[in-house]
């Protein structure tokens, strides 16, 4: 949690300090930058939450585990994304 705070903080502050310097980029300005940045974020956490383990897939597939995954009661999806 702490590294992400850091890249955040790092990120938010590299912002900062180009629109220090340059008013406006491309017709947007600082708040727009921080607001794209912010819906970004949000939606590569959801994507690491909910699909994590959809990472390891293929290697499942060719090792045979994902056969195993398939005869158990709980759903499929809901084992890898542990």
């Amino acid at each position: 949690m702490a590294a992400a705070l850091l890249q955040h903080a790092v990120t938010l502050g590299t912002l900062w300090l180009i629109f220090l310097k340059v008013p406006a980029l491309g017709g947007g300005n600082a708040t727009q930058a921080v607001v794209l940045y912010a819906i970004f974020s949000i939606a590569m956490g959801l994507v690491n939450l909910l699909g994590a383990g959809l990472r390891g897939l293929p290697n499942l597939v060719e090792t045979g585990v994902r056969d195993g995954l398939l005869v158990l009661p709980a759903s499929a999806f809901f084992q890898l994304t542990d």
